[in-house]
């Protein structure tokens, strides 16, 4: 299987870093939630809209070592990897920040990965080469088609409503703070641990059962577990101290599967 995930605000956490900065500089306080959204829409309200822009420059710039990544993310590409699925990362970002302080936003994406140990970490084995910053949103979708992506991760519903969305790729929703309950276009994911029904029906199942969502008409029929990589991965969650996405225990087998990947 090959996987696109985009970067912000779908692998990285910027919720506790915008309230900071917002904080800082004086334009919200505790009243304000800390995320990204209540963040905006204070600023929106109050008539800052330069302050918004601005704020994101810093944060997608030489702030964006303090985010975290989402919890669960680094599990899931380790996942992936033991399950030899290829991953890439696929994300629509501008090269520097329309105004306010001027911070190369492609080298500073870089040196988060960099920093979180997503290309020094064996278990993951991402490189350089699996990241493509593009710099406008038809530019994003051409690389989904030309990756091969089978499944794109983002968390953005008008981006995987695009018209221009390539055909045949199975669009997933992020969307961890539940504002896109009643969207059921996608499948849809609260949390990085239910990324692991992408690769099994079971499970799957149940995620579209729960969010209304139809499968694709041209989805092949599987039987339950007929491919042993989702046992792998349930492994893998249950070791890293995460609840499994699989509705019943799953049997144990071995693990050291060879990995493969595709470079570029």
């Amino acid at each position: 299987m090959n996987i696109g995930i985009d970067f912000d605000n779908t692998m990285v956490c910027y919720d506790a870093v915008f309230h900071a900065v917002a904080r800082e500089h004086g334009w919200v306080d505790d009243a304000v939630p800390a995320r990204k959204d209540a963040v905006r829409n204070h600023l929106r309200i109050a008539g800052r809209e330069d302050s918004w822009i601005g704020l994101q420059g810093q944060v997608y710039g030489r702030r964006i070592v303090e985010a975290p990544p989402f919890a669960g993310v680094l599990d899931f590409l380790r996942a992936c990897r033991q399950a030899q699925a290829t991953v890439c990362i696929i994300s629509h970002k501008t090269r520097y920040p329309f105004r306010g302080e001027q911070h190369d936003l492609h080298h500073a994406a870089l040196g988060w990965l960099a920093h979180h140990g997503l290309f020094n970490d064996a278990s993951i084995g991402l490189s350089p080469r699996d990241v493509y910053l593009e710099l406008t949103k038809e530019a994003k979708l051409a690389r989904i088609a030309a990756a091969g992506c089978e499944v794109f991760i983002d968390d953005l519903p008008e981006f995987l409503g695009e018209a221009a969305f390539p055909a045949g790729v199975r669009r997933v929703l992020f969307d961890p703070n539940g504002q896109h309950v009643k969207e059921t276009r996608f499948e849809r994911l609260t949390a990085w641990n239910e990324a692991m029904a992408l690769f099994d029906p079971l499970s799957l199942r149940g995620l579209r059962e729960r969010d209304g969502v139809k499968a694709p008409a041209n989805e092949p029929r599987q039987e339950k577990h007929q491919d042993p990589r989702p046992i792998v991965l349930d492994n893998i969650l249950t070791q890293a101290g995460h609840t499994s996405p699989h509705p019943s225990p799953l049997p144990k087998t071995p693990e050291g599967e060879g990995v493969r990947r595709k470079a570029g």
